[in-house]
């Protein structure tokens, strides 16, 4: 049973949207920071829009305007915030924002570069799975499923890890084998 307990402090709660986005590595969009920071159960909207107006008030973060939608980035105050007072954040919370953020985030990143399909072919579907660098395709592959939930219980398995399941794929066909023949009986 999970507990949901949330961070009610507003200074704790910029040090822990400074950590997000100093582990990121990246700009975040409004969207996806609260996806992740309220999205999590760590804090509620409402102390989340206070600490990230404090952060921008100070210039720990800078925000602008792209598309329609603030972005922000992670200023050296921030970052600086960030490596000093992340113990000030409980263990229990960093963990699990942390972890929604590595899991949200390497999904954004993976949309550019990786795309898992399924569609309707003939009795039942092919699932493609194509993985590129912005210059080469690593990989374009399809699969077959005899009926849709298992076309869509493959792309979501792959999608859960696409990286993973290219090297895991990659290392598979490194290390195969000749046939081994038991010629024992013989």
């Amino acid at each position: 049973m999970e507990l949901l307990i949330e961070l009610r402090d507003v200074d704790i709660i910029k040090v822990l949207i400074c950590y997000v986005l100093y582990k990121i590595e990246m700009p975040a969009a409004d969207s996806q920071l609260r996806e992740v920071i309220v999205g999590s159960g760590a804090v509620n909207y409402f102390f989340y829009t206070d600490a990230l107006d404090g952060l921008v008030r100070h210039n720990s973060i800078s925000v602008d305007l792209q598309n329609g939608e603030n972005v922000y980035t992670l200023e050296e105050k921030g970052r600086l915030c960030a490596e000093t007072l992340k113990s000030h954040v409980p263990k229990l919370f960093r963990d699990r924002v942390i972890e929604k953020a590595v899991r949200y985030f390497t999904k954004v990143r993976n949309r550019e570069n990786i795309t898992v399909e399924y569609e309707k072919a003939g009795n039942g579907y092919t699932v493609v799975f194509k993985c590129n660098d912005n210059v080469n395709d690593l990989i374009d592959l399809k699969f077959f499923a005899p009926d849709e939930k298992q076309a869509k219980l493959l792309s979501d398995n792959i999608e859960r890890n696409p990286l993973g399941f290219y090297t895991d794929l990659i290392a598979l066909a490194l290390h195969n084998k000749d046939i081994e023949v038991d010629l024992t009986d013989n």
